[in-house]
């Protein structure tokens, strides 16, 4: 899904020299918003920003004022994690 919404020339300037990337800034603060709503978890997260780990997500919750808790699916996804790194014998 593509979401476009428009932004006057001056402000998008003025926005993109603080916050640089815009559309990088925007889908961090929308996934953020999605996971202080319980709407997502940090495993989503990483996913649909193509992160290898949930910890880059977390850093990205973070960077938009949102403090992690782990979830459920947070749990399993991190035990998931754990049996590829270190199979059972």
């Amino acid at each position: 899904m593509e979401v476009i919404f428009k932004l006057p020339d001056a402000e998008g300037r003025r926005l993109k020299d603080s916050l640089g990337d815009l559309d990088q800034f925007v889908r961090e603060a929308f996934f953020a918003r999605a996971y202080s709503a319980g709407q997502l978890s940090c495993g989503k997260i990483a996913e649909l920003m193509g992160f290898d780990n949930r910890w880059e997500a977390e850093a990205i919750l973070k960077k938009h004022g949102v403090w992690p808790g782990l979830t459920d699916e947070d749990v399993q996804e991190d035990i998931k994690t754990l049996e590829e790194f270190f199979p059972a014998s």
